[in-house]
């Protein structure tokens, strides 16, 4: 979650990812969130998260199979991230 809130422009911390988890438009804003308009620094701060060998979909759904549609999300971004990098040669 620490992950999404940085995406979503929020603290990294639970009281800011329980108030998106219990927005009642949260699935909605992950539906139509910009990923074209994701920011390199933001793209940096995901860094720590998405490097991090515990944080595949197939670990996280042990705790969560929501959490895993998430990190799921979460790895696309960057994904899209690395290569709008690459394709504009930044990369």
């Amino acid at each position: 979650m620490e992950a999404v809130c940085i995406l979503m422009g929020v603290n990294p911390q639970w009281d800011a990812a329980l108030s998106l988890l219990q927005d009642k438009n949260f699935l909605g804003k992950i539906a139509n969130f910009r990923h074209n308009r994701v920011s390199d620094a933001t793209l940096r701060r995901l860094q720590s998260y998405v490097r991090n060998k515990g944080f595949v979909p197939e670990a996280v759904q042990q705790v969560s199979k929501a959490a895993k549609s998430l990190c799921v999300w979460v790895l696309a971004v960057d994904h899209y991230g690395k290569v709008r990098a690459t394709r504009l040669g930044w990369g």
